[in-house]
């Protein structure tokens, strides 16, 4: 018994700790050969059937053959253009005897070729995307005993994200992003929002001990920033008659952690934003200028991009302008979320999403709640997500 639980744990270790296309290149490694993707291949005819054909001209040489077609007789999809006009060299080469392996064609980066020659995206970039989703959110109070049990939420967007490697930054954009939830038709959206992230060649201090032998030791800081244009905010606490617009924010980012892709992150964001706050019973309107402060956190968990986990912890201290002079209020929130990718539709990713949130805010007026929690299950279709390529940046003495 102890035996099979062992087994059994080691297996989830191996799943936990290989994604899906490292397992299919362990599998490719021990039952079968596959062309390569980034080295050439000849179309040639063997025994009256195309074949794309990669030589090594080493001692010994040897050539991998793979069928040209699928077993069901269609073209292969996602190849590599192949050399024509090898036929003789090709048939010169059978003569002499070199070795030919059977073998499979390539495949890109991120996809995988089964043995009828089939090809499916094995690997997902959720950072390069345009989703659309559906989930159950029900809603509570802490300083009341009701619950709104009843709300289904849907939500869009388009997030786009690379690596400038000569740069060593990392870009974001996110647009037309937000959602809707139905029963209380309370809402968020946001037009546009950028980030960027940047580690730096230089330390930006050195400390030389003299302990013994002298050491040098650099200390480096990583920053960034961001801005957003247009965010909206729908009956924030379930107040029917309140409108939030927040024009813009200006953000600046101090980076504790970044992966060597800049993909994972641990980082304080310091902000200031300009809004409005509506009430559109009494047309009273306030106007504020809003700094704030948040920690976050990013991180994809594999590398094949199926499992996702991100968190924030947030503080804002609104300042209205149209009020009593340096009047202000306090909103803070802090939430989680976990994504991961479970069936892939024609390619396209189908993910499980789960959140949890608790937000807090006195700027609403006294008859609305000062907290709101809310929790988060559904699933999420996302389009034209790319495969995920980890892209390291070189290493700099010191890092």
């Amino acid at each position: 018994m102890r035996q099979i639980t062992l087994a059994l744990g080691l297996s989830l270790t191996v799943l936990t700790f290989m994604g899906p296309a490292e397992l299919l290149a362990a599998e490719n490694q021990k039952d079968r050969l596959q062309l390569d993707w980034d080295k050439s291949s000849w179309c040639v005819q063997r025994e009256g059937k195309p074949v794309r054909v990669q030589c090594d001209k080493g001692h010994p040489a040897r050539c991998l053959i793979a069928p040209d077609l699928q077993k069901d007789g269609q073209g292969l999809q996602r190849i590599q253009d192949c050399i024509g006009g090898q036929q003789a060299l090709f048939d010169e080469m059978l003569r002499a005897g070199v070795p030919m392996e059977d073998a499979i064609a390539e495949s890109p980066p991120g996809w995988h070729r089964d043995e009828k020659g089939r090809v499916f995206q094995v690997t997902f970039d959720l950072l390069k995307r345009l989703y659309l989703g559906t989930a159950y959110q029900p809603a509570f109070q802490l300083d009341d005993s009701k619950a709104d049990w009843g709300r289904v939420r849907f939500d869009l967007g388009m997030v786009a994200s690379w690596l400038d490697i000569d740069e060593r930054s990392r870009h974001e954009l996110r647009a037309l992003e937000g959602y809707v939830v139905l029963t209380d038709l309370e809402a968020r959206a946001l037009l546009f929002g950028y980030d960027m992230s940047h580690r730096n060649r230089r330390p930006l201090m050195r400390l030389t001990t003299f302990f013994g032998k002298p050491l040098r030791h650099d200390m480096f800081m990583d920053l960034g920033w961001g801005f957003s244009l247009l965010e909206l905010q729908a009956r924030p606490h379930h107040q029917k008659d309140l409108l939030v617009l927040e024009f813009g924010e200006l953000r600046a980012h101090t980076i504790f952690w970044q992966s060597d892709d800049l993909y994972n992150y641990v980082r304080l964001s310091l902000s200031l934003g300009a809004e409005a706050l509506f009430n559109l019973e009494t047309d009273e309107d306030r106007y504020a200028l809003t700094p704030g402060a948040a920690l976050q956190a990013r991180f994809g968990l594999d590398r094949d991009g199926f499992h996702y986990l991100n968190a924030e912890l947030g503080w804002q201290m609104p300042i209205w302008l149209n009020l009593s002079p340096g009047e202000s209020n306090s909103r803070a929130g802090i939430k989680a979320g976990y994504e991961v990718i479970f069936l892939a539709i024609n390619d396209q990713p189908l993910s499980l999403i789960v959140e949890a949130g608790l937000d807090y805010r006195d700027d609403l007026g006294p008859e609305a709640h000062r907290f709101d929690v809310q929790v988060m299950a559904g699933l999420r279709f996302s389009l034209w997500a790319p495969a995920r390529l980890h892209e390291a940046l070189p290493e700099i003495h010191g890092r």
